[in-house]
This record gives C-alpha cells, structure tokens and sequence, in this order.
C-alpha cells in the first residue's frame, strides 16, 4: 500500500494516524475552526453587500479570539496571526471605513485615499472583498479574447461582455 521509505509525508501521516490524541484533536479543530469554510463559501458569492463581507469577516475574528480564550496555544498562533493580517491590511481598513459611511455610522472621509471622491463612494456598496469576482472576470476576458476571435470591435466587446457577466449572475442565483 502505502510504503513511508517512498516519502517522508507519508512516514508523517502514518505517525499521525497512530496518534492516541488525534480524534480529540479533530474535534477541536471541528468545534473550534469549522465555520471557517462556510464563512469563505458566504465571501465568495458575487453581490453580497459591502457591510455584509465585513460583517462576516468580523464575525470570523470574534470566533477565532474566542478558541484562542480558552488557552490552547495553537488557538493563540492562530489568533495572533489575524489580528496582524488584518492589522496590515490598509485596503481591509480603508473598506471598513466606507462600509461605515455607507451605513451612516461615519460622516467624515479622513482616512480614505485622495482618488476616492464623494461620489465614487455609492458605488463600493456591493465592492467584494476577495478576489473571487476579479479572477472570475479575467476567466471571461480570457474566454473573449481568444486567438480565434480576430474581428471583435469594441462596442460589440462591451456588449458581450455585459451579457456574459448578467448570465452569469442569473446562473449563480
């Protein structure tokens, strides 16, 4: 089957394996970080509201410093490790900020970058916060522009491009 001299992972797997704590381990990891995969499925959805990503994003960090109280020195890595994450995350920031002049809890743009004007700022209400929908536009750009499409004027692009994106959006809901 499975022979630990072809590779040192599986010699770690095996030992891993045999561990007496590795089930309470699991449950753990289950209790304590299992909402982290439905969190990253609920930011990957194209139109969720600006305030909502943040919220979740939030709510993700509430869970994790609440593992890390009850002592366990992983838990405490792993709380550290956002908090600095987030901490050095300018864009993270400057979208809080706008997420909060948007709800009304901010009046004042101290903070936010010079090119972000007042009236730019109604359109970040649905900004995503990952970068699921760019990569998801540069599949479609790459679709579009293929070597066999030699003639696309850009109008028609512009138009096409619309359509595939509200197909898209009606596939997805």
């Amino acid at each position: 089957m499975l022979d630990e001299n072809n590779a040192e992972s599986i010699k770690k797997c095996k030992q891993i394996l045999k561990s007496n704590n590795l089930e309470a381990n699991l449950i753990f990891i289950m209790s304590n970080y299992g909402f982290i995969s439905s969190s990253i499925t609920r930011l990957e959805i194209q139109g969720v509201a600006l305030t909502e990503s943040i919220k979740i994003i939030k709510t993700a960090k509430e869970h994790l410093h609440s593992a890390n109280i009850q002592g366990s020195a992983q838990a405490k890595a792993i709380d550290d490790k956002i908090k600095k994450v987030l901490e050095k995350n300018v864009g993270f920031d400057q979208l809080q900020k706008i997420s909060n002049i948007l709800n009304g809890q901010n009046e004042s743009m101290d903070g936010l970058p010079a090119d972000i004007s007042s009236s730019g700022l109604p359109f970040f209400k649905f900004a995503p916060i990952s970068s699921v929908d760019v990569e998801r536009s540069f599949s479609k750009y790459k679709n579009i522009l293929a070597d066999n499409r030699r003639s696309f004027k850009f109008p028609n692009l512009r138009m096409y491009l619309i359509v595939q994106c509200n197909a898209q959006d009606k596939n997805s809901t």
